[in-house]
């Protein structure tokens, strides 16, 4: 997943049966980060640089600079705590392995739809304690441009 150039992902989280939010985001390496929510709210991430609108009629702002730089590769986290990972189901068809693993660190448990020919996840669920998500990846390696905005309204940074 970390030698991946672009990729899009759409994520379902939950907090409960009536508390749905859904995001897609465009991911390009090495830093590069879009997201849009069904609201219509969105952000750019370029770097540590960072550009939001709460609906798809509000003017851009930014670039505010935050305090880390974001990195593509920092997404992917789970093999730092995949111990004991279980393999749940092969599907013939598809040719794709199901892992289950739970992280103490959090606490949270997560089941991973993993293609073993390019060895990418295609599909995480987690679960932890009031939250619930479900993300697909997609589109690997595909032509994604991620740029800022055109026109932002400037916000002064501290920094």
């Amino acid at each position: 997943m970390r030698s991946t150039r672009t990729m899009r992902v759409r994520e379902r989280i939950a907090s409960d049966v009536a508390r749905v939010s859904v995001t897609d985001f465009r991911l390009r390496y090495p830093d590069r980060l879009q997201f849009t929510g069904r609201n219509g709210a969105a952000g750019v991430i370029v770097g540590r640089r960072r550009w939001n609108r709460s609906n798809s009629e509000a003017p851009w702002a930014g670039p505010a600079v935050d305090s880390v730089r974001f990195k593509t590769a920092d997404s992917f986290n789970w093999t730092a705590s995949a111990r004991n990972a279980w393999l749940v189901k092969r599907d013939r068809g598809s040719g794709s392995v199901v892992v289950a693993f739970y992280d103490r660190r959090e606490p949270v448990w997560y089941r991973l739809k993993i293609n073993p020919r390019s060895g990418r996840v295609t599909e995480e669920s987690m679960v932890s304690p009031g939250h619930f998500m479900f993300t697909r990846y997609f589109d690997f390696n595909s032509a994604i441009a991620v740029q800022p905005p055109a026109r932002a309204a400037v916000i002064p940074n501290d920094d």
